[in-house]
């Protein structure tokens, strides 16, 4: 063999070894510590349902609840207009 195949052989088995040295020292990294939040911090919120009502279930929480529906739907419809009004086609290359 000459000198230079055994370099490049010497090379190559330098960075298998450390490859697999860093592999192994990544799997047996202990996780960063956490810290504790204090206790005023871990408070939680109250859970909202996400409709106007709450946990309402009367007639008129069901009629305000679907007029805020109507009204999300329709800023969904004038977003939707906007952005097909200034959608422009692309050409396709096969």
């Amino acid at each position: 063999m000459s000198s230079t195949a055994k370099i490049i052989w010497v090379i190559i088995v330098v960075i298998v070894l450390g490859g697999a040295y860093y592999w192994y020292t990544q799997s047996q990294a202990t996780p960063a510590p956490t810290t504790t939040e204090p206790a005023a911090m871990t408070t939680t919120p109250a859970a909202t349902t996400g409709s106007p009502s709450g946990t309402d279930t009367s007639d008129a929480a069901l009629v305000q609840d679907s007029a805020a529906i109507d009204g999300q739907m329709s800023g969904l419809n004038s977003d939707n207009a906007a952005m097909n009004s200034s959608d422009q086609p692309v050409a396709q290359s096969y």
